[in-house]
């Protein structure tokens, strides 16, 4: 399918990068357009009808004062979501983050309610050189492709930003049609920061991300939108042990070692094997809780190794019945 400004089919059967990121079907990730329909930038759902993104996505379409009437500027696609679509947006509010020229974010407010779930958001914190994804719209792919990167150094002086830098694999660089995207933390799948800058054209190819925790400063209603850190509810983690090492397939060191080997391969180097089986499985169990999606993944490779035996459709029972907030 060929949008507007000639943009390719969908690049949505594209793995996402192999390092923990979520799945491509998040239908947060959303496509920023002019009201012609020719794709300006990438954005970020935070809420039901909020959209965060770069300012500079959206031209000279932005209102010049926060406090000015909101006005339709832009159209947001949801290339992602399960009815896929547009929605008209205004612009409901535009600022300088951490008083500067340099990173500027904008919030949308969407003309309906949003067809996806919003985002989950976290504070970026101390960059640590930690793994990031990031998904872009470059020209072409209508429906968007992911690149990873690492978060590295310090924050630059003056504006806040922190640096993207590109990753060592071989992968898309984060150049035109990334401005506004999510970066995603790649352990805990929750958007830590929002692309302002790309540049394209250095020897190493990097972009610069501000984090959520200048968003937030920019627009204190986003503040209700963070990921709080949840305390561990032990009782159920140690009753879903419970249930793990009641399957035989779980419980047999051979058998383990098999599970092991069919989880992703960053899962798997992470995990660090302990000397008898119930250590062993605790470690297992933890490790995919870090990951986004692991739990479902750890599931599926204990069924392809049990079968659905009883003791498997128990299991497969009780993390049906984990309460969603009681995840870590």
């Amino acid at each position: 399918m060929v949008g507007p400004d000639g943009e390719g089919s969908s690049a949505a059967g594209l793995p996402v990068p192999a390092m923990g990121g979520p799945q491509v079907c998040e239908g947060w990730r959303v496509r920023v357009c002019d009201l012609a329909g020719h794709t300006r930038g990438a954005g970020v759902l935070v809420d039901t009808d909020l959209v965060l993104t770069a300012a500079d996505v959206l031209g000279d379409r932005h209102d010049p004062t926060p406090d000015g009437p909101p006005r339709a500027a832009v159209t947001v696609a949801f290339p992602a979501a399960r009815s896929g679509g547009a929605v008209p947006a205004a612009v409901h509010v535009a600022d300088v983050a951490a008083g500067t020229a340099v990173g500027r974010l904008a919030l949308l407010h969407l003309a309906s309610q949003s067809p996806a779930g919003p985002a989950r958001l976290a504070a970026c914190g101390e960059p640590g050189n930690r793994p990031v994804l990031v998904h872009g719209y470059p020209p072409r792919l209508a429906e968007g492709i992911w690149a990873r990167a690492r978060a590295a150094g310090g924050r630059a002086p003056g504006s806040g930003c922190i640096q993207l830098a590109a990753d060592t694999v071989p992968c898309p660089r984060i150049g035109r049609g990334f401005r506004g995207a999510g970066v995603l933390d790649a352990h805990s799948g929750a958007v830590i920061g929002i692309v302002v800058a790309e540049d394209p054209t250095a020897a190493a190819p990097h972009a610069w991300m501000l984090p959520i925790e200048a968003a937030i400063e920019v627009f204190p209603a986003l503040t209700r939108q963070l990921a709080a850190a949840r305390p561990l509810r032990r009782g159920w983690l140690f009753d879903l042990l419970d249930t793990m090492l009641a399957v035989p397939a779980v419980a047999d060191d051979r058998s383990r070692e098999q599970i092991i080997c069919l989880l992703r391969r960053d899962i798997g180097a992470t995990i660090g094997r302990r000397p008898n089986a119930r250590l062993d499985t605790w470690a297992i169990l933890q490790t995919c809780l870090n990951f986004p999606n692991g739990l479902p993944e750890l599931l599926e490779a204990i069924r392809a190794v049990e079968g659905d035996s009883v003791p498997m459709l128990r299991l497969i029972r009780g993390v049906a019945e984990v309460p969603v907030d009681a995840m870590p």
